[in-house]
């Protein structure tokens, strides 16, 4: 029978969050899942979930930094246990913080935090500092492969969580395995470039790329931020991909509006969130945010789908207009 688990977000910041909530509890079983599937899995009191939703179980601890998870959990008065929850860059942050007087963590732990931060809050002045090959980006972009199998990526991420616990970065970032996977990935950011530089379309005064994948079964997966190696002056990134269920592409599309890492000044006032919510296809953060278009037709999907660009943009340009 499965003991007490420690349920993780399958990023740097959930690795390394459970890396440290590990060394707390003692926990050796590990899983890791996404916002999305959370709440189809079902929690013990003595199970510990970092960098995620609250469960909407009681568990012994719940750690989170994001805005709209912590203010979710207020309203429904779900209880953090032993953990915290609070705006911060990382989740990682928030465990280290809360942790760090009564856990002896290693010390080279405080800089594996602050990379975290770096990596989770995207505090990168320059695409030119997000593509250094720094031990927190090679380990990040080692993280998913394209077209690897999900139970085989599950065994690196648990793998990761020990080397994290044991080594500092630098070393964690000079392994064999991690350095093949590093490998893979340099040259699938290669073919990524190729096609968004074959997809990319500029809308609205050359503010927003819209990368449109809604016509392939399957999108590629890469990061939204390699647009701006080819875009440098967009604002933001428009992603449109189609919605697979059970194997088979609908005719639903998800969509995330994202802004470029690399110019929050200037879209200081800039909002992702309050476009799509006003526009009632979904939510995020300012930074971020998700959503999705239904349709009951190939025909609906692209009126559909035209229509929504075309709102984005609009009110894109409300907002740069208000921060003049």
């Amino acid at each position: 029978m499965q003991g007490p688990q420690i349920v993780s977000h399958g990023d740097f910041d959930g690795i390394v969050s459970a890396a440290l909530a590990s060394l707390w509890t003692r926990h050796t079983f590990v899983f890791f899942t996404g916002p999305e599937s959370l709440r189809r899995n079902t929690f013990g009191p003595k199970d510990v979930v970092c960098d995620l939703p609250h469960p909407s179980y009681p568990v012994r601890a719940w750690f989170d930094h994001h805005a709209g998870n912590i203010e979710e959990a207020r309203q429904m008065a779900w209880s953090v246990g032993e953990g915290a929850a609070y705006e911060a860059p990382s989740a990682a942050r928030v465990i280290y913080d809360h942790l760090k007087s009564s856990v002896n963590f290693p010390p080279f732990l405080a800089e594996t935090v602050a990379a975290t931060d770096r990596v989770d809050s995207m505090d990168y002045a320059t695409i030119e500092d997000w593509l250094a090959e720094t031990p927190e980006n090679i380990l990040n972009s080692t993280i998913f492969l394209p077209n690897e199998d999900l139970q085989q990526a599950r065994k690196y991420l648990l793998r990761l969580v020990t080397m994290v616990q044991t080594k500092p970065l630098s070393e964690v970032a000079e392994y064999q395995e991690v350095r093949e996977r590093f490998a893979k990935n340099q040259e699938h950011g290669k073919r990524a470039a190729e096609t968004i530089g074959r997809l990319g379309e500029l809308v609205g005064n050359g503010q927003i790329c819209v990368l449109d994948f809604s016509e392939m079964k399957v999108a590629p997966r890469f990061s939204k931020n390699l647009a701006y190696t080819l875009f440098p002056k967009a604002g933001a990134v428009l992603s449109i991909q189609p919605v697979v269920m059970g194997g088979r592409k609908t005719n639903d599309l998800r969509l995330s509006l994202s802004l470029n890492p690399f110019l929050k000044e200037q879209l200081r006032l800039h909002d992702c969130a309050a476009i799509l919510d006003q526009l009632e296809l979904g939510g995020g953060h300012p930074t971020a945010a998700g959503g999705k278009i239904t349709a009951s037709s190939k025909d609906e999907r692209l009126r559909i789908k035209a229509k929504v660009v075309e709102d984005i943009v609009r009110l894109w340009g409300k907002q740069t207009a208000a921060a003049k």
